[in-house]
């Protein structure tokens, strides 16, 4: 049976380690200078060599004879540790033995002289997974104990681990490996494999790899098994956009051209591309089309800038507008954990990009129409209401754009303000800027000055607007409108614009 390459390639020395400079050197000197402490916890993302440097780290703590920090890889110490047969050596599951009852013998047991090496090294993998009892049953054993034992702790989940735990290790984070770093790994791979490998696939695989080294080189098996490692193999792999998808679907939202777009999906979907991926890659490739366009080629790198060659852009959008179209895409990515029909959660995040990407306010106006109101007669006092003068640099956006941006500050500050300007007039073209509520129990929702709303939206108003004054109203009907009350009592709920039906009163003729 065939060894997997994570396997095969897994570092046996500190100097084979990847993209972890700082606690391998600091371990390395350790071991060299013989100042080793009792225990050490490994934190991280998974597949970023927690478990490998333990490993190392092990054998270079029972070796015979280290050689300037590093096991020797000769003395039968060192040899039974490949094997994975050294006697004093011991790696743990914290998953599978997380209980009290496991701790208790482990306290027992580590108080036994080493049988093979210098020390006895306890390797306990995943150890956020045990119980607050074992974790309490093994602290006084953590604190205090033999001289010749050495714990090693690693984990993905450090804030799980109780204080009392992390004040007893010496802890080393293992951040993600760069993506540079983790193509040259898995180029290397290929040249001992004897496969040929596409520089742009491997660079795709540490892209999607997201900092993992051993997710990396399990992506980089799957492809070698398949036969080839190309580009389009690794999409195939990954059940991603390959490039030539990406590229029409990308360009058909730039175009506005929705029929398009809808091609690119169903081509998509024809070639088993996975949902998440098609919105991810769109999104990705709008982000690095912004970086490109604002901070220049040298901002992207080399990989990411070669494939954004094929995309000439005649008029850029405005930098919000791209911020609105990843919004858009974020959101969509977002509901399609629960979505009852993903592909048309997918069409629809596409749609909202599209109209975010449109580089004319006029345009956007044509494609989102707003019923007329009249917002002439207010239906209640106005107020104008002052804000700091401040300066803000930059292209001011587009009337409209900027409202928006309030909102969606606002959104973040509290959901439930916001949702009160989901439906009005805004005139933003003098001082102050007139806002026009289609509902009035939103304009009372506003105006309750226990409930908070209106402070919230003066903030965000302010973050966009600066100098300027904001000014209420309720938008009300035609002044010609003949209005019966009933009606009336309707449009006060529902708002201006809803259809009413007034049949006869109880007793009246029609």
């Amino acid at each position: 049976m065939r060894q997997a390459l994570y396997r095969t390639y897994r570092p046996q020395r500190f100097l084979d380690v990847v993209g972890q400079d700082v606690p391998v050197r600091i371990l390395k000197e350790a071991v060299r200078q013989g100042a080793l402490t009792h225990a050490y916890l490994f934190s991280g993302p998974r597949g970023t060599g927690k478990t490998s440097v333990a490993r190392i780290l092990a054998r270079a703590a029972t070796c015979e004879q280290p050689e300037d920090g590093e096991p020797c890889g000769r003395c039968p110490s060192c040899t039974a540790a490949e094997q994975g047969t050294h006697l004093d050596i011991l790696e743990i599951d914290g998953a599978s033995n997380r209980g009290i009852d496991e701790v208790r013998q482990l306290r027992e047991r580590v108080w036994h002289l080493p049988a093979q090496g210098r020390m006895k090294v306890y390797i306990i993998d995943e150890v956020h997974m045990l119980t607050d009892a074992a974790f309490n049953a093994f602290l006084k054993t953590l604190e205090e104990p033999p001289p010749h034992v050495l714990f090693i702790f690693a984990t993905t989940e450090p804030h799980r681990l109780p204080i009392t735990v992390l004040s007893r290790c010496q802890r080393y984070d293992f951040g993600r490996i760069p993506t540079p770093v983790i193509r040259d790994n898995l180029r290397t791979i290929t040249e001992r494999e004897g496969v040929e490998a596409d520089v742009l696939a491997l660079m795709r695989i540490a892209e999607a790899s997201d900092g993992g080294l051993r997710d990396a080189q399990s992506m980089l098996d799957q492809c070698l098994a398949a036969g080839a490692v190309t580009e389009a193999s690794v999409a195939e792999m990954l059940g991603a956009l390959d490039e030539g998808h990406l590229t029409a679907l990308v360009d058909a939202l730039l175009a506005q051209d929705a029929s398009r777009v809808l091609d690119a999906v169903d081509q998509a979907y024809a070639a088993g591309s996975d949902p998440r991926y098609l919105l991810r890659d769109t999104a990705e490739r709008l982000r690095d089309l912004w970086v490109r366009e604002s901070l220049g080629e040298g901002a992207l790198g080399e990989f990411r800038a070669a494939r954004l060659r094929g995309h000439h852009l005649t008029v850029a959008p405005e930098a919000d507008r791209f911020f609105q179209a990843l919004e858009k895409l974020a959101d969509a990515e977002t509901r399609l954990r629960s979505a009852f029909s993903p592909r048309l959660i997918i069409e629809l995040g596409l749609m909202q990009a599209m109209l975010a990407l449109s580089s004319a306010a006029a345009r956007e106006e044509e494609v989102r129409p707003v019923a007329p109101r009249d917002i002439s007669a207010p239906a209640a006092p106005p107020e104008a209401v002052p804000a700091p003068t401040t300066t803000r640099p930059g292209k001011p956006p587009t009337a409209t754009s900027r409202f928006e941006d309030v909102v969606s500050r606002l959104k973040k500050k509290s959901q439930l303000t916001a949702a009160l300007f989901r439906s009005v007039d805004v005139d933003d073209r003098a001082d102050p800027v007139r806002v026009g509520f289609q509902y009035p129990a939103h304009y009372r929702v506003l105006e309750d000055e226990k409930s908070g709303h209106r402070k919230a939206f003066l903030e965000a108003f302010r973050e966009v607007y600066q100098d300027r004054r904001v000014l209420f109203h309720v938008a009300g009907p035609a002044p010609d409108a003949v209005v019966d009350p009933r009606a009336a009592k309707v449009r006060e709920v529902f708002g201006p614009n809803v259809t009413v039906e007034v049949g006869p009163e109880e007793g009246e003729r029609r």
